[in-house]
């Protein structure tokens, strides 16, 4: 059994590192997303529109493939390697994603997982929900970064440092402001409300602050940006979620032209949101109850996935410390599961073309729902779970003795 784990490991590293050599080898077939992040700095710096796509088509030498559409944050973050020469910065990029993957790796390990299943981890890390670890490499996206600053943040939460959790969420937030919404952690759970609420505001406010000031800079671009949000949508495999779901099976048995299906559909997300918020209330006041940090930031983690009108196929890699958790809850064998997760995508070829490709194309937001099902039926599934994880030691967060001072 030990050989043939090791021969498992030795499988997925391999697979890891032929794919990271495609990456090396073909920079003209990777990486699309760092045209935006790299000619949006360059657009920036030369006082030009880096929200107007003909502008920066024009600026790449019309390679550019994707309009640039994040805050104006980002190009200040960018400028030094927009400095580069574009061969150069492609390769810089993906070194730095390495790392940030590398790293990300290490943190949940280290920090969440030290005790589970090394094997699991990596699968699920590298194949699970689609390999969205993967999937960022090849895009060039700048997810894992974010991700990260995201778990640093968790790991300094359950650590019960709230200034240093505010603190990594603010650059988490940076490209994309929907990370805020782990500020939320700080306002919910047993413990010193009052105390809690200072890093909170704070930290909301850099957050606002990153992302205003440069408009106050540039206010001609505000129009701009506004324009870029209503740019379109992605759908199927690249952004599984409830939305993009809808939009799609709209468009398989109707007539309807684009933007009246993507009008029709975000209502339909919005009652979609509030029936997930008011089925999962009475557990998450459990989890926020039971004064177990973990358990409360996994729920909160996998609602926040649940609920986002739009989670791109790379961050999905947010879900693999709670699949993790979730699948070593299983009494199945976890041989038999992978091969009957695994399997779904495959087996859907048998139903009819429409059915199929949205099975196919959703399958990671289906097993989303799964596991978000699987937290309700067992309210319990986080809890204590960090505990054995760490050890008596390591484990310093709150659980269910809370401190004396978080009780005041």
């Amino acid at each position: 059994m030990r050989n043939l784990r090791l021969c498992l490991h030795c499988v997925l590293a391999a697979g890891w590192l032929a794919w990271l050599l495609c990456v090396i080898v073909h920079p003209g077939k990777f990486q699309w997303d760092l045209p935006c992040y790299y000619y949006g700095a360059q657009a920036m710096e030369k006082g030009l529109n880096p929200f107007d796509f003909a502008e920066l088509r024009a600026l790449s030498g019309q390679t550019a493939e994707h309009p640039y559409d994040y805050p104006l944050a980002v190009p200040f973050v960018c400028k030094p390697l927009a400095a580069l020469p574009y061969d150069v910065a492609y390769y810089v990029w993906l070194a730095l994603k390495v790392a940030a993957l590398g790293g990300l790796l290490a943190v949940w390990r280290l920090g969440f997982l030290r005790r589970s299943d090394g094997l699991l981890l990596s699968a699920v890390a590298f194949f699970g929900f689609y390999g969205p670890m993967v999937w960022d490499l090849q895009s060039g996206n700048h997810t894992a970064f974010d991700q990260v600053f995201l778990w640093l943040g968790l790991l300094a939460y359950l650590h019960d440092r709230r200034w240093l959790f505010a603190a990594c969420i603010v650059p988490a937030s940076l490209a994309n402001l929907t990370p805020a919404a782990f500020l939320g952690l700080l306002l919910v759970g047993r413990g010193n409300f009052r105390r809690n609420l200072l890093p909170f505001a704070v930290g909301m406010g850099v957050v606002g602050i990153v992302f205003a000031g440069p408009f106050l800079a540039r206010p001609d671009l505000w129009p701009s940006f506004v324009a870029d949000l209503a740019y379109g949508r992605d759908t199927g495999s690249a952004n599984p979620c409830f939305v993009s779901l809808v939009d799609e099976a709209l468009g398989w048995r109707s007539s309807l032209p684009l933007a009246a299906r993507r009008r029709l559909a975000e209502p339909i997300w919005a009652a979609f949101a509030l029936l997930v918020a008011a089925v999962s209330l009475r557990r998450f006041r459990q989890a926020a109850g039971s004064g177990d940090r973990f358990a409360l930031a996994m729920a909160w983690t996998i609602l926040y996935a649940l609920m986002m009108p739009r989670m791109m196929l790379y961050t999905y890699m947010m879900l693999v410390v709670p699949a993790v958790a979730a699948v070593e809850d299983l009494s199945l064998s976890r041989a038999v599961l992978a091969v009957a997760l695994l399997s779904v995508p495959t087996l859907s070829r048998a139903l009819p073309g429409g059915v199929d490709m949205l099975v196919r194309n959703y399958y990671p937001w289906f097993l989303l729902v799964g596991l978000w099902a699987y937290w309700l039926w067992r309210p319990s599934l986080y809890v204590g779970y960090w505990q054995r994880m760490m050890g008596p030691g390591d484990a310093t967060g709150q659980t269910l003795a809370d401190t004396a001072e978080d009780q005041g």
